[in-house]
């Protein structure tokens, strides 16, 4: 797609996400969500990243939104931010196994694998046959020396 076709499908991404009458705020909140993923997993990285903002000026403490972001940043190299906004979806909503997984990745990412393995961790405490974390768990014991 080129870039005027990107603008037009932004405008017609925000026309939908504003969609926000009272009754459908929640519904409207996970449709954003799903075309945030939808355009972040496309590598279109700018409109995921303006649909995660419009849910965070609708609801600033929707854990979702401030975990996708920070996954955005991840994967754009900016740890710090993700390390952030991931703590701060933690910090609403401790049971987000997703959330203590990809904190863990940005934190390994910033070469603090004890608090990762920390996060590897706690994901798996809550969601014990999560694969990925188990994997990333051993991979940073490994890379702590931590063999046993």
């Amino acid at each position: 797609m080129n870039g005027a076709g990107r603008r037009r499908q932004r405008k017609q991404d925000d026309k939908a996400a504003k969609n926000t009458e009272p009754g459908q705020q929640a519904s409207s909140i996970t449709q954003t969500l799903e075309l945030a993923v939808q355009h972040q997993k496309a590598g279109d990285f700018a409109a995921a990243e303006g649909l995660y903002q419009q849910v965070l000026q609708a609801d600033p403490k929707q854990p979702d939104a401030l975990h996708l972001l920070g996954v955005l940043a991840h994967q754009v190299g900016n740890n710090d931010v993700a390390v952030d906004l991931m703590s701060q979806a933690l910090d609403l909503q401790p049971d987000y196994a997703g959330a203590h997984y990809n904190l863990g990745t940005a934190l390994q990412g910033l070469g603090a694998l004890d608090k990762a393995a920390d996060s590897y961790n706690k994901a798996i405490a809550l969601k014990p046959d999560y694969p990925l974390a188990h994997n990333n768990l051993g991979n940073v014991l490994k890379n702590l020396g931590k063999l046993d």
